[in-house]
């Protein structure tokens, strides 16, 4: 699967992209600096508008893993999980990672 977006130039291109469920952006120019591209709301359509889209991208979700010292070595566990009273805590060591949601 591709992360990268694809120009979509005209009405056919984006109807196809949206049937196709892919995420959609339009480009909206302003009369201050937040020009650039924004989420496609789906219920217009602007023949000079710029449009971009790419494939729908799995949902992800942050999750918090904990670091233990486990005989010697380093290692992390999912929040929430249990553990052996015998593994020290190393919170410095605690990371946010995403994961498939």
């Amino acid at each position: 699967m591709t992360n990268e977006w694809i120009d979509l130039p005209d009405l056919k291109a984006v109807s196809k992209a949206q049937a196709d469920g892919w995420e959609i952006e339009h480009y909206r120019r302003m009369f201050d600096s937040s020009d650039g591209w924004y989420n496609w709301p789906g219920t217009q359509w602007n023949e000079i508008a710029h449009y971009r889209g790419r494939p729908a991208q799995p949902k992800m979700k942050k999750v918090k893993m904990l670091c233990y010292l486990i005989t010697g070595s380093l290692e992390w566990l999912i929040e929430g999980k249990s553990v052996d009273m015998r593994w020290i805590r190393v919170p410095a060591q605690d990371i946010e990672i995403e994961i498939p949601a």
